[in-house]
């Protein structure tokens, strides 16, 4: 895409490009040691450590959709891969010894997805893994809290239910149809989803829990977002290089082809008060956006990974 990518405030970031030769990725994950997760639609997990690329998974499981990582990954190896195989979600942790996923420990088993299957996978604010699963072209089984599809589950990281959780369930919210995206503004009080209506529009959605126990969740904000758009997942930047990116939301549109910059009143971080277009029509499909602690973005088209950093 080039050196150097301006915003409209005039904020210059460097694009450096990190991995070639993927293919229709799907979702990435950045460890502490630097090593970047791939995970393809097609199965198979890739690690890029430097300018190595390596394979560590073509799975029996099916395509991916989504991965995590476990927050103490340098500790556990923990790595939460939703797979779709069939018509199926699964959801399953591995643990990565020695560039190898070993230990396969299946958390959630055959949940009926949809022909054009859409989820998220992401770690909260709390250590808990949430997972946003699609209706499985089901708006029934969307609304009844005895099922999980359409619905954001929230799971301890072994796959039971945390014990403050209303009735037991780990249905967290529901009513979904095709979910897309997950993530917490800072300091995590505020969850935010992206996801396609039955209606066809593109929203994302606030959801708030109070402290109290249970915890239930509520929606405190929605928004349209421009269409087409195809959001792949989302992403609040995070850490203080770029002053003006702090609360700032950024999407991935796959079908827009572009990054979605999302700006948010300074008084009311709920209020989203302008969008910009970046990277448009520059890397192809946008497919992935990842945050992290050192102010950099990671960004994923369908067969190359860049890192977007403040230009010195």
């Amino acid at each position: 895409p080039g050196d150097v990518i301006t915003t409209a405030d005039g904020v210059q970031l460097a694009a450096d490009h990190l991995i070639s030769g993927l293919e229709e990725v799907a979702d990435i994950a950045v460890a502490s040691s630097g090593r970047i997760l791939v995970a393809e639609r097609g199965g198979r997990l890739r690690i890029a450590s430097g300018s190595a690329l390596t394979e560590v998974l073509v799975s029996r499981d099916g395509g991916i959709v989504s991965l995590a990582l476990d927050p103490d990954f340098g500790r556990t190896g923990h790595v939460f891969i939703v797979h779709m195989s069939g018509a199926a979600f699964r959801i399953i942790r591995y643990r990565l010894v020695n560039g190898e996923l070993i230990e396969r420990m299946p958390l959630i088993r055959d949940i009926p997805a949809s022909a054009d299957a859409s989820a998220a996978l992401r770690f909260g604010p709390d250590g808990r893994l949430y997972a946003a699963l699609d209706d499985g072209g089901s708006r029934d089984a969307a609304v009844k809290l005895s099922e999980w599809s359409g619905k954001i589950l929230r799971l301890n990281p072994d796959g039971s239910t945390p014990a403050d959780q209303p009735a037991a369930s780990p249905v967290f919210w529901s009513g979904l149809r095709a979910p897309s995206g997950l993530d917490w503004t800072s300091p995590g009080a505020t969850l935010w989803m992206a996801e396609r209506g039955a209606d066809g529009l593109e929203r994302i959605r606030a959801l708030v829990t109070p402290p109290e126990r249970p915890r239930r969740a509520a929606q405190s904000a929605t928004y349209v977002l421009p269409q087409p758009l195809g959001a792949g997942s989302l992403a609040f930047y995070l850490g203080d290089k770029v002053h003006s990116f702090a609360g700032n939301m950024f999407l991935a549109a796959r079908e827009g082809r572009y990054l979605l910059r999302v700006r948010f009143d300074q008084q009311d971080p709920l209020r989203a008060v302008s969008s910009e277009k970046l990277l448009e029509g520059r890397i192809g499909q946008v497919r992935a956006v990842l945050a992290q602690p050192d102010g950099s973005l990671y960004v994923a088209s369908e067969s190359a990974v860049w890192r977007l950093a403040m230009e010195k």
